[in-house]
């Protein structure tokens, strides 16, 4: 009796302390509340590690190599692609070839994988990259880029032009056709896309263009983190969870451009620029752009705490690092694009902004909208929603080569 007592009691425990409410629109709530638990249960173990003296960031790294083979155990996938690992003018890549594939020169995407810029690599994104490589039959080329904060920007925007632009000039090399090549990514990297598009527009080189850009859950800017989607999504202010909140998003941008999270307290109260530069550049970030029902009205008054401010504003500002930073001009030298958005993410609002701005200078744009999904989705093969991202994915990519 005494030995029942103690089980139920220990599985009473584990059961509250895992518990997360979902929002009440979630789409698939059990597995998306598996995911929070999981994710939750990594970042307690950092930060217990940070406790006790070692690096939070480098456990967490560690903790998230488990999640890929939980997710193998949940939707067993099996495909037939032959990797092969290499290096593209000093940067390290992985190619997936699909093997359905007997053409001598094949299209390829070249994909920046998401994490914040300071998490993930190669090994926890081959399921997802195996899968579009034989969904597509197209050979697919994940950038290994360096990661902050031991490398800040623009390092791994550097990496992903060099690796895009070698593809480019010597794709031949590897079975790839250099006339047909589009760009990726996830959140980090489809903010890294987009800046390797306009950064590859703007040089006008004697190379083929690229065919299109998808931008999944992307991350585009620091301007103004009071959107709707982060007020929503604003821990511990709503007990839900997302993958993405303010708190975190605030963490990524930092140590992205800096390192360091010196500027958090001023990120938190939005003042971390100055009320004339809200104003200078509430065009490229402008609510009203958005569903009237996410609309806001932003408080471009209150005035930066920060000293240097003017040094922080030159990285916050360039559209290499906050891709909405972009002038209309600058959007117009883009490939045909594809936006996909989360209702249940931090980052949704932008990326309605970035899919109005661009219908709105005619450009060849498409947006779809996960209803009741949060950010991540593409990543976890046992979520229906990963299988929809990636058939649509996959249909705009063969449509648009």
């Amino acid at each position: 009796m005494q030995s029942w007592l103690t089980c139920t009691v220990i599985i009473v425990c584990i059961a509250y302390y895992l518990y997360i409410p979902i929002p009440e629109n979630a789409a698939e709530p059990w597995k998306q509340r598996f995911t929070y638990s999981a994710f939750k249960v990594i970042n307690d173990v950092a930060r217990v590690a940070g406790v006790l003296g070692f690096s939070k960031i480098n456990v967490t790294r560690s903790g998230l190599g488990f999640y890929p083979l939980l997710d193998w155990l949940i939707s067993k996938p099996i495909y037939d692609i032959k990797l092969v690992d290499d290096v593209f003018d000093g940067v390290k890549v992985r190619l997936y070839y699909p093997r359905a594939s007997e053409a001598k020169l094949t299209p390829a995407v070249v994909y920046f994988h998401g994490g914040g810029w300071v998490f993930l690599d190669a090994d926890k994104y081959d399921n997802v990259m195996e899968r579009l490589s034989t969904t597509t039959e197209f050979i697919t080329i994940f950038v290994e880029y360096r990661k902050a904060p031991e490398h800040i920007f623009p390092a791994a925007f550097d990496d992903c032009v060099k690796a895009t632009l070698y593809l480019l000039q010597k794709g031949e090399n590897h079975g790839v056709d250099s006339k047909r090549i589009g760009l990726a990514g996830d959140s980090a990297g489809g903010n890294l896309a987009m800046a390797v598009s306009l950064k590859i527009g703007e040089q006008q080189l004697k190379l083929p263009p690229l065919r299109f850009q998808v931008l999944i859950y992307p991350t585009l800017q620091a301007l103004d983190l009071t959107l709707s989607s982060f007020k929503e999504f604003d821990i511990p202010a709503r007990q839900e969870c997302t993958l993405v909140t303010k708190g975190l998003m605030i963490f990524w941008l930092n140590m992205y451009a800096f390192g360091h999270l010196n500027y958090t307290d001023s990120f938190v109260n939005n003042s971390h620029v100055t009320s004339a530069s809200k104003k200078r550049y509430r065009k490229l970030v402008d609510p009203k752009l958005l569903p009237e029902k996410y609309q806001t009205v932003p408080n471009d008054d209150v005035e930066s705490s920060i000293p240097n401010v003017h040094n922080v504003e030159k990285i916050l500002f360039n559209p290499y690092y906050a891709p909405l930073m972009m002038t209309d001009k600058q959007l117009q030298t883009l490939p045909k694009t594809l936006i996909m958005t989360c209702d249940i993410d931090g980052l949704r609002d932008e990326g309605y902004i970035l899919a109005a701005r661009m219908r709105n200078i005619g450009h060849d744009v498409k947006h779809e909208n996960y209803k009741g999904m949060d950010h991540g989705f593409i990543w976890f093969s046992y979520y229906e929603a990963f299988k929809e991202g990636n058939t649509n994915f996959s249909s705009y990519v063969k449509t648009n080569m």
